[in-house]
């Protein structure tokens, strides 16, 4: 997760990055993920925002700003984004979206080559990755 903070502090002036905080994806009473992540399932939107500020507060993503998925999880069922995806926008059109592409997670170098290309203007998007 510091590489999201790398990448806003090298990329911030001429790319936006957002979060967007959906359904706790290893919440300790449905999916726990040993003690990295102690926060419950979510019952209404306050508890999803308390879980997001100890994130915030943990990983020092204050920087970034941060909206909520609603408690219908609409916006991770419309872009299947759980438990996280990489999305670049231009022109407030999505030019790419990042598909997992390892057993765990994603080609973090893939991104970041991207996000070179777009801050140096030099951005072509070939669609999904």
């Amino acid at each position: 997760m510091q590489e999201l903070n790398d990448w806003q502090s090298r990329f911030g002036d001429k790319i936006d990055f957002v979060n967007v905080y959906i359904a706790e994806a290893h919440a300790n009473d449905t999916w726990p993920l040993g003690k990295h992540v102690d926060i419950p399932s979510h019952a209404s939107f306050e508890d999803r925002v308390k879980a997001s500020d100890i994130l915030i507060n943990k990983y020092g993503f204050n920087k970034i700003p941060v909206f909520y998925d609603d408690m219908d999880d609409k916006f991770d069922n419309l872009f299947s984004v759980w438990p996280e995806r990489y999305f670049i926008i231009k022109d407030g059109k999505f030019v790419r979206i990042f598909q997992p592409s390892t057993s765990f997670g994603f080609d973090r170098k893939k991104i970041l080559e991207d996000l070179e290309m777009c801050y140096n203007g030099l951005y072509h998007p070939t669609g999904p990755v």
